[in-house]
């Protein structure tokens, strides 16, 4: 039979094992779980990347149909107008031309008149 000082030494060897074995297990649980939120967290910044570069790709797409259905036209626009006035500036310009020579001939017609006067 066990005597009572037996009884504590056994007590206490299970309490020590006992204390061991919680904490080899709380050890082993911690470990899982972050292992389990670092690939948690890697699944999700994966998620996040692949969701960020989607959403960039249709943006891009988006910007690129909305400057080809709308600002290209205003600036083809602009650019014609920029055109037709270049031409007109051109065809101004040969008026002028022709107007200055109309007035030197006039004026030399004038002077030659007054002289004969």
């Amino acid at each position: 039979m066990l005597t009572q000082e037996d009884m504590q030494a056994l007590a206490g060897l299970i309490n020590t094992a006992i204390a061991a074995s919680e904490e080899r297990m709380k050890g082993y649980m911690e470990d899982s779980i972050h292992a389990a939120i670092a690939a948690s967290e890697e699944r999700m910044t994966q998620k996040i990347n692949e969701a960020v570069t989607a959403s960039e790709e249709r943006m891009k797409n988006h910007m690129n149909v909305v400057a080809e259905s709308q600002i290209m036209p205003m600036i083809r626009q602009v650019a014609d107008g920029v055109v037709q006035a270049n031409e007109r500036l051109d065809r101004l310009e040969k008026k002028v031309d022709d107007l200055e020579t109309t007035v030197a001939a006039h004026e030399v017609w004038i002077v030659h008149k007054a002289q004969n006067d």
